[in-house]
């Protein structure tokens, strides 16, 4: 890929430190790459990471070029399908098994993570991850969106999530679910490279 766009990236991919604490994270992955001597930097992201790369460049947008998100979390309560499974998951724990069980594409990595989780997890971890109601204000940083189509967290179309982002790069992936970088890592590297080059034009 790297002859086609002719560009190069020097990746940084850190663990999450303290799962689900965006902006604590956030913090924390900026001084490391002060400590990498990288002053200015692209951000991806999805699942977790598309929240704290989202935290990352509204608290340091001086330091990133643009922002790559394969879950764009515009609105709260986006889905109302997301709403509906939540409900559904908390008074009937084995309807939302069946659902996973039958929608592996949707929710992907079925193989590897122990099913049914909780559908009501928002609720178990709010108070420990450092919610801030800034999180819905403007983010002037260049934004990207590769929205999966079988994305069931992240359904905002590009009007609404434009309200929030400066969003300069939007497409939409039709096979693609939750997982994105798993289950369809081509196109999403090419969605970044061309991303990237648009910005650097």
């Amino acid at each position: 890929m790297n002859n086609v766009f002719k560009i190069a990236f020097e990746v940084v991919a850190p663990s999450i430190p303290g799962y689900g604490c965006q902006v604590a994270c956030a913090r924390v992955l900026r001084k490391l790459m002060e400590r990498l001597n990288i002053k200015k930097f692209y951000l991806q992201g999805g699942d977790w990471g598309s929240l704290i790369t989202s935290n990352l460049a509204k608290l340091y947008p001086a330091q990133v070029f643009g922002l790559h998100l394969n879950m764009l979390a515009a609105m709260p309560d986006a889905s109302l399908k997301v709403a509906a499974l939540e409900i559904i998951g908390s008074l009937f724990p084995k309807v939302f098994n069946d659902f996973v069980v039958e929608h592996y594409i949707v929710l992907g990595l079925r193989s590897v993570l122990p099913f049914p989780p909780t559908s009501y997890i928002g609720s178990k971890v709010r108070d420990r991850y450092g919610y801030d109601q800034s999180r819905w204000q403007y983010l002037a940083v260049p934004t990207a969106h590769f929205s999966g189509l079988n994305e069931m967290f992240d359904r905002t179309p590009p009007e609404l999530s434009s309200v929030l982002y400066n969003l300069t790069h939007y497409t939409e992936a039709p096979d693609v679910g939750h997982f994105a970088a798993f289950e369809m890592p081509r196109p999403l590297a090419v969605d970044i490279f061309e991303f990237v080059k648009k910005l650097e034009r």
